[in-house]
């Protein structure tokens, strides 16, 4: 437990809808305190829509509970005439960065925190810019705030951001987990026939296997009758492979132990609990220790007997898993973490999540900024780029770099036609046998920069700003890449690089196809598959622009389905910039909200 600590206040009043009242705000950091939030913490989650347990009060206590010894609570609740609208679950720790001593502000989460977010419900808006005037006030008591794990989708992600940017201080987004997941949409043959060929020939083959074992049957604990036997056996198997000998298991550390007792309990209490064996012969060979909220199945922790390894006994678990989820018509099953291989094979798509970090105006922040965001990834490029091209190598391509910046400076002339058109009006024809379009992760830019579609800084500087990377491998050869940003482009143009985009509306950025792959319609099938992604998100537009001179880019973006806009005309002479922007008849009805923010640029 915390120390008792007084509670903190501010008064923040709404001018824009004052007759809903002013909304107070306070900093709860006394633990007996942070206890009385349950119901109506818990009341706001499922006001809030939130479809996930791990911002439940139950999930919060068990972690601050296990793991947060050395930190002190620092919840911030929003209310309106003492009904709170909004929870942002904070808590404040010193800890090292970079060798020095750091006050961070972070959402209470660990490692396996799979998920986070602030709780907003009504007047979201309103109250992200109440809990951000608080902090900024606060400011001197902390370095750093970090928000880990925040869905690509999160209203937090959306909202919070622009409130930061209005005052003096620094913002930046990591990319963080890709989780797959199944959608329980289709029938299950249906399901089946989308998976690779291989892996259906591979899972009968396994299961044939083990059959003639024994009888193969999958084991559903619900309640807590043999909890105690059941904890101990579910902890025996997930920590007799690897993940024992790696010290990653459940069983490795004391903390884990306990906080997997009292996630189980509560799940039991909470009628949430599913926990999974796979028997053969009657003898448990497999676990996973799942929870079913909002009619989606999180899958946590899982392991199997080593004894069985040769018959991929995970494998066989989750699909006995899917089908059970086909029977009793769950909406999802969400396998969480990283995107595995092993998890992909079984997926339909993946739940994308970003850190988000936000450094107040205060000059130990800013250095703290500088080293997070600039000085420590040029210094892991550089040492990537001294591996892969050796000292001499380095010294020829950084001469290459610097002439041509000075020659860039000097003078710069650029034309771009940009092209707009809804998801579903983006078609082609689909990609060849043997290639497939994939969204990637950071662990994927190796692929890239080694296939020549991409360097390496100008990628991990395009996942830094929330772009989304999509790649046609042939095999594991990427042969095409395409960047799909959502807050804002990037533009020469716009300063500092970057133009916002309108709402529910994407641009299309960084094509490459490999040069013995083009001209086989792989950009336009490309496209269309990424544009049917976009469609069944909501977004209303997708923007592209390409080079006036690159004719062959500009026939396949106009075979996808896109259309003319504006063509821009930038020039640069000896850093003095000027742009002209010049509209194409009859694109007033289309993508006129796009038009109005490139003609901004024009203005600058």
């Amino acid at each position: 437990m915390q120390p008792n600590s007084a509670v903190s206040a501010i008064e923040h009043t709404d001018t824009r809808r004052p007759s809903t009242g002013p909304l107070r705000v306070e900093v709860v950091t006394d633990y007996r305190d942070f206890l009385k939030l349950e119901p109506e913490w818990n009341r706001l989650v499922e006001e809030a829509g939130i479809d996930f347990p791990f911002v439940r009060h139950e999930w919060i206590r068990a972690d601050w509970d296990c793991y947060h010894h050395g930190a002190t609570l620092y919840i911030i609740v929003v209310h309106d005439r003492g009904r709170p609208l909004a929870i942002a679950p904070l808590m404040l720790e010193r800890v090292k960065t970079y060798g020095f001593p750091v006050q961070r502000l972070r959402g209470i989460a660990h490692v396996y925190t799979e998920r986070f977010d602030f709780i907003l419900s009504v007047r979201a808006q309103e109250c992200c810019e109440a809990i951000w005037t608080y902090l900024a006030d606060d400011a001197h008591q902390w370095d750093v705030l970090e928000l880990p794990h925040l869905p690509a989708r999160s209203l937090t992600l959306d909202m919070f951001p622009p409130v930061t940017a209005r005052t003096r201080c620094a913002l930046t987004r990591w990319p963080s987990a890709e989780s797959p997941y199944v959608a329980v949409r289709e029938t299950w043959d249906t399901y089946c026939k989308g998976l690779k060929k291989t892996h259906r020939h591979d899972m009968r083959k396994r299961v044939a296997n083990l059959e003639q074992k024994g009888p193969l049957e999958l084991e559903v604990i619900l309640s807590d009758r043999c909890m105690d036997r059941d904890f101990e056996d579910a902890l025996r198997l997930e920590s007799s492979a690897w993940k024992g000998a790696e010290g990653t298991a459940i069983e490795s550390r004391k903390d884990s132990i306990s906080f997997y007792r009292d996630v189980i309990q509560i799940a039991v209490r909470n009628a949430w609990l599913r926990l999974y064996f796979l028997k053969v012969g009657g003898v448990r060979i497999a676990v996973r220790i799942a929870l079913l909220f909002q009619n989606k199945l999180y899958m946590l922790k899982a392991g199997y007997d080593p004894q069985y390894a040769s018959y991929a006994p995970g494998h066989v678990l989750s699909m006995k898993i899917l089908e059970e989820a086909w029977r009793l018509r769950f909406d999802e099953v969400d396998f969480l973490g990283d995107a595995e291989r092993w998890k992909l094979d079984w997926a339909t798509d993946l739940h994308r999540h970003v850190w988000l970090f936000v450094f107040p105006g205060h000059l130990k922040s800013r250095l703290l900024y500088h080293l997070k965001v600039r000085v420590m990834p040029r210094i892991k490029a550089t040492r990537r780029a001294v591996l892969r091209h050796g000292v001499r190598g380095c010294l020829t391509l950084a001469a290459r770099h610097a002439k041509q910046n000075v020659l860039t400076t000097l003078y710069r002339h650029e034309r771009h036609v940009w092209y707009v058109a809804a998801p579903s009006d983006v078609h082609a024809a689909p990609l060849a046998d043997g290639l497939k379009l994939r969204r990637s992760r950071r662990e994927h830019l190796d692929l890239l920069t080694q296939s020549n579609l991409y360097g390496w800084s100008a990628a991990e500087s395009y996942l830094g700003e929330g772009g989304d990377l999509w790649m046609v491998r042939d095999s594991q050869r990427p042969v095409f890449c395409c960047w799909v940003f959502r807050k804002r482009m990037p533009t020469v143009a716009a300063p500092g690089g970057w133009k916002d985009l309108p709402a529910k509306t994407v641009c299309f950025e960084g094509v490459v196809t490999d040069a013995e792959y083009r001209g086989r319609g792989i950009a336009p099938a490309a496209w269309a598959l990424i544009a049917q992604s976009l469609n069944d998100e909501g977004i209303r537009m997708i923007a592209i622009k390409v080079e006036e001179k690159n004719r062959s880019m500009r026939r396949a973006v106009q075979k996808a389905g896109f259309h003319e806009m504006a063509i821009t005309d930038f020039r640069q002479v000896a850093g003095h910039s000027r742009i002209q922007v010049v509209p194409v008849n009859g694109t007033s009805g289309r993508g006129a909200d796009i038009l109005a923010e490139v003609q901004k640029l024009a203005k600058k």
